[in-house]
């Protein structure tokens, strides 16, 4: 089953929560865009870019971080996705629970 993207929508979901090794995200481009992908703490600092200025058409991607490469602490993050296009920025992000 398919879903339908929003015009003026970028979805995101992450999975599993909470997470003690890699976390599984989704995320719905509703027009071709520059996506950033970063791994972010509770102050707003970002802690990963786990893709940068990659150029993505209209359509629903996949991808994954595993967290235990990282220098984190247990604690709260925050995966956030930026489309950028030529007439408009939108960005989500979700909150990701890392337990070690």
């Amino acid at each position: 089953m398919s879903k339908a993207i929003g015009m003026h929508t970028l979805s995101l979901n992450c999975y599993p929560v909470p997470v003690s090794k890699k976390v599984f995200f989704s995320y719905g481009v509703p027009f071709t865009a520059s996506i950033d992908i970063g791994l972010y703490d509770v102050s707003g600092r970002k802690i990963a870019a786990i893709e940068h200025n990659s150029l993505k058409t209209y359509g629903v991607y996949t991808g994954s971080c595993k967290l235990t490469d990282m220098p984190l602490s247990s604690g709260v993050y925050f995966l956030k996705v930026v489309a950028r296009s030529s007439e408009s920025i939108l960005e989500n992000s979700r909150k990701i629970i890392f337990v070690r």
